[in-house]
């Protein structure tokens, strides 16, 4: 899927999350901004990120 992401766009958005809390604002969060929305692209959790918290 991310390489299909960056075929189709010329830039992507991808956030860090932390826990399940951030990944869920990650993953519903959208501004509107200059007539258009935007939203991320994806979301990266790595297992560092998951057992640090």
């Amino acid at each position: 899927m991310l390489k299909r992401l960056l075929e189709a766009k010329p830039l992507i958005r991808i956030i860090e999350s932390h826990s399940g809390l951030t990944g869920l604002i990650a993953e519903t969060v959208r501004v509107e901004c200059d007539g258009g929305v935007r939203e991320f692209d994806g979301i990266w959790m790595s297992s560092l990120t998951d057992s640090a918290v």
